[in-house]
Order: C-alpha cells, then sequence, then structure tokens
C-alpha cells in the first residue's frame, strides 16, 4: 500500500513490500478494500491470504487481526459507528461481522 500526497514525485510504502507478495507479517498478497480508524491504523482486506491486517500507525508490520481460516478472498473492510469490523467477502458471497476490537 502507498501513501501519495498532493505534490509529491513519489509514494511512501505504509504497508507491504513493493513488488513483492507473500503471507508474512510485512507482506500482502492481493491487497484489495482499506480502511482508517480515528487513530489512522491501517485495516487491509488481504484477499489472496484470507485475511484482514491491521496496520498500526507508522508500522510497516501487520497483525492478522480476522481470518486465515474463517474468510475466504475478503475484497472490503468498514467499521460501523460502535467500530464493529465489517468484511466482504467476494468468494463467500457474504459479509462478516466482527465484534469491536
Amino acid at each position: 500500500m502507498m501513501r501519495w500526497r498532493i505534490g509529491d514525485l513519489q509514494g511512501t510504502i505504509i504497508a507491504g513490500t513493493g513488488g513483492s507478495s507473500g503471507s508474512t507479517s510485512t507482506r500482502l498478497n492481493n491487497p484489495m478494500g482499506i480502511t482508517l480508524d480515528q487513530w489512522k491504523n491501517l485495516y487491509v482486506a488481504d484477499s489472496s491470504n484470507n485475511r484482514i491486517q491491521l496496520f498500526c500507525s507508522g508500522s510497516t508490520t501487520g497483525i492478522t487481526i480476522a481470518g486465515q481460516t474463517n474468510l475466504t478472498f475478503p475484497h472490503d473492510v468498514k467499521f460501523d459507528s460502535q467500530m464493529n469490523l465489517y468484511v466482504s467477502e467476494r468468494s463467500g458471497a457474504q459479509v462478516s461481522k466482527f465484534n469491536k476490537l
């Protein structure tokens, strides 16, 4: 994942390892949807790894907070007003709810 600021000539990698996919805590494989929480933590639907990765603000190391056994190709992530996490699954044809962390 890259962050681009207006006027920048190039982006800054903020999650994953540029040009290299994988399943370690610093790599992503086919990231799809992303969302930020109020503290600027990044949540990534890491689709081909069937997981949701949390990248705390300022960290390039992710933490798996959902999936690997109960998600099928997660496509997008969103929060409700209570900070419950909702994950849409492309292959599972469903939306899963994960209670507030």
